[in-house]
């Protein structure tokens, strides 16, 4: 079975150019924020060093034409974005808009009297639907990785296609995040606890956020955004796989206001958000032409 690329041997993939691209524009923010940054000295160099790893790494393990390394030349972002995600909580401390959370936290008081989280956690606290809200959060972090190897699988053309909007989506949420902090209500109004009820995903999705979570990015809702470009990718692989993704992501939309993460308005801003980033992706990624043409090269 030939190896299908996503682009030839010594050039760089699409996904390695918005790695780069982002990795330069995090670090130009470092470098420009370098006074109120925490940890700049490691933060700064990481950065700008990561970038030159991504122009570097990616291309060389394609050289080497065997399936393990030209899954691993496109799937390294995944294995990054815990580390990108953790370095916005830095960034955008040293950033010099005022946080949201205030504005954020006034429209859930406006609309609603209280903070949405807390009413909706208070109109329905019964532990067996306080554990499917833990279910659907948790959902969210086998998301990427089960439809990623399913489309490996079954189909690399859209592997290729996939990682490069999840990808595009995820630098643009994390440069927003950076730019325009947003802790959420768990951090801004209930001082950082992190508590789930439940029996089983209830404490598993409590431990998980402990070790991963940090005060950053509530708004917009990235998993709400990125879950729905995750929803269209699984619909156009197998429409039974789009039918569960679906179902899961709906619920995903409900449980983030359920727990405590986000404001009310972050679901709305992340559903747009989402739809925005995918069209924008489809414009930049269509450019190119896909395998068996220029741009993406089968390898015997």
């Amino acid at each position: 079975m030939p190896i299908i690329r996503d682009t030839r041997p010594h050039q760089l993939a699409p996904v390695d150019k918005i790695t780069c691209l982002y990795l330069i524009a995090s670090g130009a923010l470092a470098s420009a924020w370098n006074s109120g940054l925490d940890k700049a000295e490691l933060l700064i160099p990481l950065f700008f060093g990561g970038a030159i790893l991504t122009a570097l790494v990616p291309p060389m393990l394609r050289r080497i034409d065997r399936p393990w390394s030209v899954f691993l030349s496109a799937w390294y972002p995944v294995l990054c974005w815990t580390f990108f995600y953790k370095s916005t909580a830095l960034l955008n401390k040293a950033s010099p808009i005022p946080s949201l959370d205030p504005w954020l936290a006034k429209m859930d008081e406006r609309f609603f009297s209280t903070p949405f989280c807390d009413l909706f956690s208070e109109a329905l606290p019964q532990p067996g639907f306080a554990e499917a809200m833990a279910f659907f959060y948790s959902s969210y972090y086998i998301m990427i990785p089960g439809v990623g190897l399913w489309l490996w699988i079954r189909n690399r053309t859209l592997f290729f296609d996939f990682i490069f909007t999840t990808g595009f989506s995820f630098y643009l949420y994390y440069l927003l995040f950076s730019i325009l902090p947003s802790a959420g209500p768990q951090y801004f109004l209930a001082g950082g606890e992190i508590r789930w009820e439940g029996w089983f995903f209830g404490p598993l999705l409590t431990d998980l956020l402990m070790a991963v979570e940090c005060p950053t990015g509530a708004f917009p809702s990235s998993h709400v955004g990125i879950a729905l470009v995750v929803t269209v990718f699984a619909w156009r692989s197998m429409r039974f796989a789009g039918t569960v993704l679906a179902f899961l992501s709906s619920g995903l939309a409900a449980a983030i206001l359920y727990g405590g993460p986000h404001y009310f308005l972050d679901l709305p801003c992340g559903i747009a958000t989402g739809v925005v980033f995918l069209f924008l992706s489809r414009i930049t990624f269509c450019r190119r032409k896909l395998p068996g043409h220029r741009g993406q090269t089968p390898v015997q």
